[in-house]
C-alpha cells in the first residue's frame, strides 16, 4: 500500500510540474523522498506504534506532507488515517457503550476513509454518510437540508464540517431533528479558546482552509442553542476539544469517567 502512496506521490508532481505549479510539484516531490525514506526504516527498526483502525504496525507512522503543512508521524500508510481520526476511534468506542439497544443507525457527515471502512466492516452498525461531493459518501446532500425523517439516529458523527455552512444553525437544527430522543452525537470544529465570538468571513478564503467561520468560545453556547445538552472533552496532548451532545435522555456521566482515564479531561465551555 506505502508503494502506492509514493507513486501517487510521484505522478502527482510530474503532473503538476507540467502545469507549472512549482511549489505544489516540489511539494509532492519531497513527500515522496521522506516516504521512502521513512519506509526504510521499518526493516530496520523495532514496531513502536500501531493503527487502531486497521492494525498497521511500524516504528512511526508517516510524515504527512501537505501543500500549506507537514507533519511526522502522522499518517498511517495502508489505511491512511491521521492523527485525529486515530483519536476519534477511541472517543467513539467509549461512546458507543451508551447506545442501549443492538444494532447501532449511524449517520457520518463529511466522512473518512478510514472511519467508514470500519463502520462497514461491522455487523451491528447501519453505516450511512453524507457529504456534498465526497468520493466516500453513500448520498450527496447538505447538511443544511437533510432528507432523512425526524428522529432517524441512534449517533451522528459531524467533524469539521459546520465552519464550511453558509448557514451553521440550520445545520446544527437538522443534525437535532435526525437524532433520536436517546441518541448521542460526536462532534469537532476547530475552536480559537482566545477568541470569545466567532469571526465571519466575507467569503471562503484558501488562506483558511476556504472555510466560513472561525469558531470561538461562543461556538459551545451556539451549539446548546440548538437544543443540544453537552459535553466537552479535550486531550491531553493537543488542543482538539470534542463535544460529546445528546438530547437529555442519556447520561454521559460513565462515558466521560472512562475518557478521563484514556488521557482526556473534561473541559469547562463555560469558562
Amino acid at each position: 500500500m506505502e508503494l502506492r502512496n509514493i507513486a501517487i506521490y510521484f505522478y502527482q508532481s510530474i503532473i503538476l510540474f507540467f502545469k507549472a505549479r512549482w511549489h505544489e510539484s516540489y511539494v509532492n516531490f519531497m513527500g515522496a523522498c521522506i516516504r521512502i525514506f521513512e519506509s526504510f526504516f521499518d526493516f530496520f527498526v523495532r514496531a513502536k506504534v500501531k493503527c487502531n483502525y486497521c492494525g498497521w504496525q511500524g516504528y512511526k507512522f508517516r510524515t504527512f506532507v501537505g501543500i500549506t503543512n507537514i507533519r511526522k508521524n502522522a499518517v498511517c500508510p495502508r489505511c491512511l488515517s491521521l492523527e485525529r481520526h486515530r483519536e476519534f476511534l477511541i472517543i467513539f468506542n467509549q461512546v458507543e457503550k451508551l447506545i442501549d439497544k443492538p444494532g447501532i443507525k449511524l449517520l457520518d457527515i463529511a466522512p473518512t476513509k478510514a472511519f467508514s471502512d470500519y463502520c462497514k466492516k461491522r455487523n451491528d452498525i447501519e453505516y450511512l454518510s453524507v457529504d456534498l461531493s465526497s468520493q466516500f459518501a453513500m448520498y450527496h446532500m447538505n447538511l443544511e437540508n437533510l432528507t432523512f425523517k425526524n428522529n432517524s439516529f441512534d449517533m451522528i458523527i459531524c467533524y469539521h464540517v459546520l465552519d464550511y455552512l453558509k448557514d451553521d444553525s440550520k445545520g446544527m437544527s437538522e443534525i437535532y431533528r435526525v437524532l433520536n430522543p436517546r441518541g448521542i452525537t460526536i462532534t469537532q470544529e476547530g475552536v480559537d479558546l482566545l477568541l470569545n465570538k466567532t469571526i465571519e468571513w466575507e467569503r471562503p478564503l484558501k488562506e483558511n482552509s476556504f472555510r466560513k467561520r472561525q469558531y470561538g468560545l461562543d461556538f459551545f453556547k451556539k451549539w446548546e442553542k440548538a437544543g443540544f445538552r453537552v459535553s466537552a472533552i479535550k486531550s491531553k496532548d493537543n488542543n482538539n476539544i470534542t463535544l460529546i451532545s445528546t438530547k437529555g435522555e442519556v447520561s454521559l456521566n460513565d462515558c466521560l469517567e472512562d475518557l478521563k482515564t484514556k488521557d482526556y479531561n473534561i473541559f469547562n465551555i463555560n469558562k
